[in-house]
Formats: C-alpha cells, structure tokens, sequence
C-alpha cells in the first residue's frame, strides 16, 4: 500500500472565523489532515490552528502590512513525499516553479495542470457566497504517484475533484 498525505488547503477567510472554524475543523476532526495551507487574506486569521495540534503554513495577502513591507514572506515551500509544494497568495508573485503550487487571490476555486505542474486554488472563505461564488476549501490526497484534490463547499459537499499523476523518473520505469 502506498503513503498517502492527507493536507488542507483554504484561502482568502478574510476574518471569517466562523467559515474558518467550519473548514479546518472538517479537514482536522473528520478528514484527519495533519497540516493546512493558508494562502491568505488574513495571514493572522490561522492563528487558531496553531492550538490544534497540526502543522500550520501560511503566507500573507495583498492588503497586510507583511505583505507590502516584505516582512513577511510571500512564498513558502514545503516538501511532502518528495513533491515541491509552494505556497503563494498571487500567482504574479510565483518566482520558481514546484510540482503543486497552492495559490490564493482570485475567491475561485481551480485545479488544473499546467507547464508539468499542478495548480489548486481553494475557491474562499470569505462570506458564504462572494462575487458570486459559494466559499470553498480543499482537501489534498498525496501519495508518491498520485495527487488528488477535492473542493468542498462549507456544506462538505464535493463541488469538484481530480486526480493528476506524476511522471516517474526514468530510472524506476524498468
């Protein structure tokens, strides 16, 4: 049986606490991921998660002080089985390249591939709808081959999944 790393994903709360709650405690209590992704918009609103017994990485929005000081980071990188994960608020601000990038901004939730890379957009948890769009969270399944992520809305209800599969390196395809 292979690994499989289970990893949230949730972006633009923009003080929402009660969306936040909602999210992270379907993705700790129920789904049982051991670390979240933050992207943003409000860097501090995760703050909570830190008391939950998990791992916590986040990177700021485009309207916080850390952002447009530069005191806080606008990047970070993670690694998980050996894949390159970045997280980044705004695409614009992606500076190098992983195999999953985790991005922010847009309140719209996205999975595709793209350039051998896989891009997740968690949709927002900003308001139940915003521009139009019902807030969204993700949830992340890794394993060695595979990377499956599923959108929920704060129904828990799956508006959207898929799976990528990663090359394997010439040297394990004999």
């Amino acid at each position: 049986m292979e690994d499989k790393i289970k990893l949230g994903v949730i972006s633009d709360t923009h003080g929402n606490e009660e969306l936040l709650t909602l999210a992270s405690s379907y993705l700790i209590d129920i789904v049982s991921v051991k670390k979240i992704y933050h992207l943003g918009d409000n860097y501090y609103d995760a703050d909570p998660l830190l008391k939950r017994g998990i791992v916590l990485l986040r990177v700021p929005g485009i309207f916080e002080e850390g952002y447009i000081r530069g005191t806080l980071p606008k990047i970070v990188k993670d690694e998980v089985l050996g894949k390159k994960i970045v997280l980044v608020h705004r695409l614009e601000d992606l500076k190098e390249g992983g195999d999953v990038i985790l991005y922010g901004h847009t309140h719209n939730f996205a999975l595709y591939e793209k350039e051998g890379r896989i891009f997740i957009n968690p949709g927002h948890l900003k308001e139940k709808s915003h521009k139009g769009r019902e807030a969204t969270f993700a949830l992340v399944e890794l394993t060695f081959s595979s990377l499956n992520a599923i959108i929920y809305n704060t129904r828990y209800q799956e508006v959207l999944r898929k799976t990528f599969y990663f090359k394997r390196p010439p040297h394990l395809l004999k």
